[in-house]
Parts: structure tokens; C-alpha cells; sequence
């Protein structure tokens, strides 16, 4: 056994300081938490075991006279000591000291101990060979054998996934494709020059150990990159909505720990059978072929190379297109969609209980509460809200074989357009999506009729009328989303246990609490800056009827609007929960957009245009990190993913041409998918491929809807699919808020 273990010293090694530190680092922190207690005696147990081997092996050196490891055993028991103390301390007295913080102690004591290691070899050799050899010692390595194992580290971890990260969603970020290019590289190559110095300049003892260490690195990247990416939902505006995911169960821990000891070993045993070559090979085979999909990608969305110069402004500092987006008819009819993203409608309550003054304003209104989303992603639900029943989930998958996504969203933008235009309809949208207009090329709807623009356009006026011109800073913007990009990459390239520090509860580690919340800050203006200039910046001087569909994110995360419905950049809306998403963030921003849109209606009774405008109040999805109050306590259908439950329920009000009196609510069954069905109905429209009106005729009691999420959210997937790649699929009869209701189809 001893000969065993003094062959494979330093793999017994390695794996015992493995298991310590990940059994230090594994589970959340709480207050005297069973894991809490288990992880610290074994990680404990493991130092010990440790350097129980140490002391047998230094008492083995010195009947044979060899003394050089005396250094390194009682550094190491010093070691022990220190962590067995510190952490005993931490735990016994119950130390106000956050997670991560602690989770960052350990790391530190990793490190620590790592280098002590290298001090052991170093001091080891040293004592063996003399100082000069030791260092000037030179190894058969090739340079390829380095290069292809940095070369990967680099590229796929600073070049090739902020990349991709950024091709995903490319109408998020305000930086123009080509300068996160040029930042991106910059990045790969100051760190292929650093991994490549520290290959050159470590001593020649080391130097194999370090090779060792590269293509084990490399291939840890490779495969929680691309193999175990993690299901901790949609990264949307850098915020996880399955963040409680980053903390793992006990089995997947150890799992995990497993994996990593059996992949060091595999490295270690390809390397010392000579086949050093196979892996380099490897690796910059993988290396090609991630740069050649970056590229395919790039150039089938060209318009990733635009820069977003849009915001064309009038001496007034409003958008040239405004008097057209924002024009009324008084003769005729105007219809109204007001897309509040992410808003969860089991908030309404808690509106017409707390600000009664504001929801009396809206005469007329129907509030349609069971209300269920067509898809839990806005790219799952945004088609069929423009285009109808037709352009469903679950119809594109079942009927569409050649288009892509990506062309059948922007075909469902032109239905609706196409077919009011027949009743002498002008149509705007603000806000379409990236996947219609990635870049901002508004252009693309321009050529076909619609007024285009977006909610940021307006806020040189809104800076304007609030004397706050020099309210951001744009390039220091630009800076911090480069930088999250940087951190995204590294979060996907890193073990599950490192994750939930890297993530930070959304800060990101080293982003910065006050440029996160300038970065909510700004998001939120975009969106704030239209909706709260929509009753100042309104005309009726258009004599067409008019149709409207204002997409809003002020009701999305990062949420940035005060309880007062002010924005705010200094502190988190909700000071109570340290982030922007959880608590009464969401809130604020709901109650703050229902305020806005109200004195927008009040302009509306002003100019006499209320009874002549139909306005549809909706959401394509709630919010799922949020819970949803409406959702009663024993809902118990255990099939149904929780977060999945709490965004199902979504916005719906409605307010009909010449209704004007109280606001009501209807319990019927509808969907958000019903919007076009409305529209149609309102303007006189009947097209089967819309549907029908579900607040007319045939009864609703027995009314089965779909609801759904897809995993092929993001842009480059939409690119180049034809059909949603649906991993969740439900039939929910009647009533969403019955969990004997629901039933599980995929």
C-alpha cells in the first residue's frame, strides 16, 4: 500500500486537496445547516488523511536519511492547524460572513497551500540536483504541445463564448459587434502571451507538470463549456432565472468531484504514455472548428456589423419618426397594444388594493386574471401574440418544415399590419424584436409600411425635459458589458462548485455592485424615457385609423424604479434584498408602469379620442424568479417546474372601443395568444388563421389551451431551426389556477 501510494504521490496528493476544498466550498452557507457541518468534517478529514501520509512519509525519509521533506509535512500539519481553527471559528461562533465570502476564504487557503506544493517540488529538487540545474533543467516538449493547450484556453474562454454570448441576444448590448470583436481579442491575446511566458520562464522541473496542468485545463473547459453547460435557465440581461440551481444536490457534488479526479488522471495518463501528440491534435482541431461556427454564425446575421444609429433626433430632441409613431386619429379608430415584457399578473391585486386612485382611471378596462402564456420565453410567445393561433409553438412545429424561426417571427410581425391595412389601418411598433430587427435595422420594417423606432430613441428628450442630460455614461456602459461577457465565458468554462462565486447573486464577481445597479439603471431608462413621455410627446393629428403595438421593458429585470416611481441609480429599489430582481422590485416598476400609462389615458379624455381607442394591456410571460401571489399555497401538480408555474399567469386587460365605464374582472379562460383574435374582432377582421374572439360567443368553460417553453430561445438557435426545440408542454383546461387542471404532454 505504501509503495502504492509513494508511486502515485503526487495524483494522492492532488485528489486529497481536491475533495477538502470542494467539500469547503460546496453547499450554500446557511445557519447551521446539516451540509454545512458534514462538509466541514470531511473536508477535515481529508487534510488529515493527508497528512497522516506525510508524517509516515517523513518518518520513512528519515531512516533513510533523507530529510528535504520535513518542509512540506510541517507546513502542511501548519496548514491543517489554520484551516481546522479558522473554519472550526467560523462555524462555532456563527460569524456574519456572507457565502461567497467564505466560499473565498477557502479559495484562498487553496491557493496557499498550492504553493507550498510547488515549494515542496521546487526545495525537493533543489536539494536533489542543486539550484542551477533545477532551474535550467530542459524538457522534451515541443512548442506545439504548449501552444495547442493555451491556444484553447484562450480562445474558446476570452474570444470564441463572449462571441457566442453575444450573438445570442445581439439587440441587449449597446456595443456594435466590431468593438467587441476588437475588445475580445485583445483579451485572447494578452492571455495567450501570459500562458505562453509562464511556460517559457517556469523551471525546467516543473515544466512537464505545467503541460499537465494546460491540457488538463483545456479539457475541463471543453467540457463544462459545450458537454455540462448547466440548466440555470436564460442568462436575460445577465441575470439567471434559475439561479437556485447553481447550489446542487449532495450526489451532484460528488459526481462532480469524481469526474474532475478521473479527468486529471486520464491527462496525467495520456501524457505519460506519450500521446501528447493525440491530444494536441485535438485541441486545435476543436479550436478550428469553434472559430469556423463563429464565423458561419457572423456572417448569416450581417447585420451584426451595424452600428445602431437610429436614434436620429429633431431640434426638439424627439425622434424624426415621432409624429407618425405617436399620431391619434379623432375621426376614426386607433388601437393600442401595450407590451409590458415579463410583467406577472397576479400583481394586480396588490394594485387595485394599494394605488385605487390610479386603477379608477382605467374606465372600461377588463381584466382577464386566468390568463395563461402561449410560451415561457418571449421568443416562444411573441409570434403567435403578433400573428395568432397559427403562429403558436406548437402549430410552427407541427406544420412548418423549410422556413426558419427567425423568418417565421418576422412574417408574424407583418400579419396583423397586412391585414388592417385593408381597413385603412397605419401601423407603428416600438421595441420589435432583435430577432426582427437585429442591431436596430428599423429599416427592415420601414420598407413594409410600418413606422418603426425604439423606447431608447426617446431618451435625449426625456433627458432634456428632465434637465438630466448627462445622467450615463455610455462608454463606461460599453466597458462593463465586455466585461460581463468576460465573466459569463468563465462562469460556463467553471466547475458547478465555483459557479454560485463567479454569478455573485447577478453581481459577477468583479463587475461591481455600483455598476450593476448603473447598468439596471440604464435599462430601465430606455424604457422608462418612452412610457413616461408617452402623454407629452402624443398628437391627433393623423387621419388614418391608427394601430399601435408598444413593446415595453420597464417591467423586466434588472428592475430600477423607486417605490416613490422615480428611477433610481444610487441604491436597489427594494433595499431590503441587496439585488435588483427579488423582493418588491418587480412591483415598483408595475405600480410605477400603471401610473405612466393612466396619465397617458388622461390625455386621451383630454383630446376626446378615449371612446375611439381600443387598448390591450399584456405580457408575454411573467416573471420566473419572482413568486406569484396569486398562485394558491396548495397547488400541488408536482409535474409542474415551479418556476415554470409562477410566470405562466400573465397581464391581460382590455379596453373596447366606446367602453368607458368602471373596471371589471372576467374569469373566462384566455391566453395571450388571443391578442390578434381581439384586434380583429375590434376592426371588423374575420380570418381563421387568428382565431376567434374568446370574449364572444362559443362558451370557455371547457377551453383547453397550450402553454410551452423551448430551450431554442436564443438568436443564432432561431437562425437556424425550423421547429422549437420544446422541452415542457402542457393542456390546461379552464382554469390555470386548478393544478388538477394541468396536464403533462412533454
Amino acid at each position: 500500500m505504501i509503495r502504492f501510494l509513494k508511486k502515485y504521490e503526487n495524483s494522492f496528493i492532488i485528489s486529497c486537496l481536491f475533495l477538502a476544498f470542494y467539500l469547503l466550498l460546496f453547499h450554500k452557507i446557511d445557519q447551521y445547516s446539516p451540509s454545512r457541518f458534514t462538509s466541514y468534517f470531511f473536508a477535515c478529514a481529508a487534510l488529515l488523511i493527508l497528512n497522516i501520509w506525510l508524517f509516515i512519509n517523513s518518518i520513512i525519509d528519515f531512516k533513510n536519511k533523507q530529510f528535504n521533506k520535513y518542509f512540506f509535512y510541517f507546513a502542511s500539519l501548519f496548514f491543517l492547524i489554520v484551516v481546522f481553527f479558522t473554519f472550526g471559528w467560523i462555524l462555532k461562533f456563527n460569524l456574519f460572513i456572507s457565502s461567497n465570502k467564505f466560499k473565498l476564504i477557502a479559495l484562498a487557503f487553496l491557493l496557499l497551500y498550492i504553493i507550498v506544493i510547488v515549494g515542496y517540488k521546487l526545495v525537493k529538487a533543489v536539494f536533489r540536483q542543486g539550484f542551477f540545474n533545477t532551474l535550467l533543467k530542459k524538457e522534451k516538449i515541443k512548442l506545439y504541445q504548449v501552444l495547442s493547450a493555451i491556444l484553447y484556453i484562450s480562445l474558446i474562454t476570452f474570444l470564441i463564448t463572449p462571441l457566442r454570448l453575444f450573438i445570442t441576444s445581439p439587440g441587449e448590448l449597446e456595443i456594435p459587434f466590431f468593438s467587441l470583436l476588437i475588445s475580445c481579442f485583445v483579451n485572447f491575446a494578452v492571455v495567450l502571451l501570459i500562458l505562453f511566458f509562464i511556460s517559457m520562464i517556469v523551471p525546467g522541473i516543473l515544466k512537464k507538470q505545467l503541460i499537465i496542468f494546460f491540457y488538463f485545463l483545456a479539457a475541463f473547459i471543453f467540457f463544462y463549456t459545450f458537454i455540462f453547460p448547466g440548466n440555470f435557465g436564460a442568462l436575460d440581461s445577465f441575470i439567471l432565472k434559475n439561479a437556485d440551481n447553481l447550489y446542487g444536490k449532495f450526489y451532484r457534488n460528488i459526481l462532480e468531484v469524481l469526474f474532475i479526479i478521473l479527468l486529471w488522471h486520464l491527462i496525467l495518463f495520456l501524457i505519460n504514455r506519450g500521446k501528447i501528440k493525440v491530444l494536441a491534435i485535438s485541441f486545435f482541431i476543436l479550436s478550428s472548428i469553434a472559430s469556423i461556427e463563429i464565423l458561419i454564425v457572423s456572417s448569416k446575421g450581417k447585420s451584426l456589423f451595424l452600428v445602431d444609429n437610429t436614434n436620429n433626433t429633431n431640434e426638439n430632441f424627439l425622434p424624426s419618426y415621432n409624429s407618425t409613431m405617436m399620431g391619434y386619429t379623432k375621426t376614426g379608430k386607433n388601437i393600442v397594444v401595450i407590451l409590458l415584457d415579463m410583467m406577472t399578473g397576479g400583481y394586480v391585486p396588490r394594485l387595485i388594493e394599494e394605488v385605487p386612485k390610479t386603477i379608477e382611471k382605467y374606465e372600461g378596462f377588463i381584466w382577464y386574471p386566468n390568463t395563461l402564456t402561449i410560451g415561457n420565453n418571449t421568443a416562444t410567445s411573441m409570434s403567435a401574440m403578433y400573428g395568432g393561433w397559427s403562429y403558436s409553438p406548437v402549430e410552427i412545429n407541427k406544420n412548418n418544415t423549410k422556413k426558419t424561426l427567425i423568418d417565421i417571427i418576422t412574417e408574424s410581425y407583418e400579419v396583423l399590419p397586412n391585414l388592417l391595412k385593408e381597413k385603412n389601418y397605419v401601423t407603428s411598433y416600438t421595441n420589435p424584436e432583435n430577432y426582427v430587427t437585429p442591431r436596430g435595422d428599423i429599416n427592415l420594417l420601414n420598407k413594409k409600411g410600418i413606422t418603426a423606432g425604439f423606447n431608447r430613441d426617446y431618451i435625449p428628450y426625456w433627458n432634456y425635459k428632465n434637465r438630466e442630460n448627462q445622467k450615463h455614461d455610455y462608454n463606461s456602459s460599453r466597458s462593463v458589458s465586455v466585461r460581463l461577457l468576460t465573466m459569463v465565458s468563465i462562469f460556463k468554462a467553471a466547475p458547478f462548485i465555483f459557479k454560485p462565486i463567479i454569478y455573485d447573486n447577478g453581481d459577477w464577481l468583479i463587475i461591481g455592485k455600483e455598476e450593476i445597479k448603473n447598468k439596471g439603471y440604464k435599462w430601465a431608462l430606455e424604457h422608462w424615457a418612452f412610457i413616461d413621455l408617452m402623454k407629452d410627446v402624443s398628437n391627433v393629428n393623423e387621419n388614418n385609423n391608427t394601430f399601435k403595438y408598444f413593446h415595453n421593458f420597464i417591467t423586466h429585470f434588472p428592475y430600477a424604479m423607486s417605490k416613490d416611481g422615480v428611477l433610481t441609480k444610487d441604491e436597489y429599489p427594494d433595499p431590503s434584498v441587496g439585488n435588483n430582481m427579488h423582493g418588491d422590485n418587480a412591483y415598483f416598476s408595475y405600480k410605477a408602469a400603471f401610473e405612466a400609462i393612466s396619465r397617458w389615458m388622461d390625455w386621451l379624455k383630454k383630446e376626446s379620442i378615449y371612446d375611439n381607442t381600443m387598448i390591450i394591456l399584456v405580457s408575454d410571460h411573467g416573471a420566473s424568479d419572482i413568486k406569484n401571489p396569486m398562485i394558491p399555497a396548495d397547488f400541488k401538480f408536482n409535474e409542474i417546474n415551479d418556476n415554470y408555474l409562477h410566470s405562466a399567469q400573465v397581464l391581460l386587460m382590455v379596453k373596447k372601443f366606446n367602453s368607458n365605464e368602471g373596471f371589471a374582472i372576467d374569469w373566462r379562460f384566455m391566453s395571450n395568444a388571443d391578442v390578434p383574435a381581439l384586434i380583429c374582432n375590434a376592426a371588423g377582421i374575420d380570418d381563421k388563421n387568428i382565431g376567434k374572439d374568446p370574449t364572444i360567443g362559443e362558451p370557455w368553460e371547457e377551453r383547453v389551451l397550450d402553454t410551452v417553453n423551448s430551450s431554442a430561445w436564443r438568436w443564432e438557435q432561431l437562425l437556424s431551426r425550423t421547429k422549437f426545440d420544446i422541452y415542457w408542454h402542457y393542456k390546461v383546461k379552464n382554469n390555470l389556477f386548478n393544478d388538477k387542471n394541468w396536464e403533462k404532454i412533454k
